[in-house]
């Protein structure tokens, strides 16, 4: 059987000092032993052979990795709000190669959610901060494939490319429409903006948005959310 090797190392947030502004609880901390347990769970799970194996136990060990990708998600989103908030998180942005976090993203995805995504990106050097932009990917691309979970032969698109004189798109297709263009704005309202997202049939809807269009306006990009056809869309920087 083919090995694969397991990590337990996780990107943690940038923190330099540990928050207790949820109710003196020590928000950050306990945020950071979470991860090293859910990073292990993802991990561990990577280590099982997809191409071997009987078919039922192939499909137990991808939800056991997906709920864990999930759940770290969830982790990160909390700390990003968090760290945002209270000036904890630290976003140093600088030329960079696209190439390289778009397939970071996709093959952390290619065992859990095999063939769902089909990417058309091309090349560029964009500014950002590498670890909060794989970040930011990885939450909408995760978000399209929860709300696409019980129809799992429409492929999630992945879709970049120069959109103007010194500007780069980067979308992600989602199943939709989820809102309305005129309710967009409470996708990315934080946690108080959820109950549009509470009425809609499917959950997990605003994982990330928030604090994803924070990082980026912060790298003098932006995430808006588009309609015909429904996708988030990432306005980077582009040389």
């Amino acid at each position: 059987m083919k090995r694969k090797t397991a990590s337990t190392s996780s990107k943690p947030v940038d923190l330099t000092q540990p928050s207790t502004s949820s109710g003196g609880i020590d928000l950050q901390g306990l945020l950071h032993e979470l991860r090293t347990p859910v990073q292990a769970v993802i991990g561990h799970a990577g280590l099982f052979d997809y191409t071997q194996g009987p078919e039922a136990a192939r499909e137990r060990i991808a939800r056991i990795q997906q709920g864990g990708v999930w759940l770290r998600l969830i982790v990160e989103d909390l700390a990003l709000r968090e760290g945002l908030a209270t000036g904890a998180i630290l976003v140093r942005p600088s030329w960079v190669p696209l190439a390289p976090i778009v397939d970071e993203v996709l093959d952390e995805l290619a065992d859990p959610f095999p063939k769902r995504v089909r990417a058309h990106v091309r090349p560029a050097m964009v500014w950002a901060d590498p670890r909060y932009l794989t970040t930011v990917l990885a939450f909408l691309l995760h978000n399209a494939l929860r709300l696409s979970a019980e129809e799992p032969k429409n492929a999630i698109m992945l879709r970049g490319a120069v959109e103007s004189k010194g500007c780069y798109a980067l979308s992600v297709t989602q199943p939709g429409p989820l809102v309305a263009q005129t309710q967009a704005e409470a996708l990315f309202a934080g946690p108080d903006g959820f109950p549009v997202a509470r009425r809609l049939p499917k959950q997990g809807l605003g994982m990330g948005l928030q604090p994803s269009r924070e990082i980026l306006r912060r790298c003098d990009g932006d995430l808006a959310y588009r309609t015909r056809p429904t996708r988030f869309v990432m306005s980077l920087k582009e040389r």
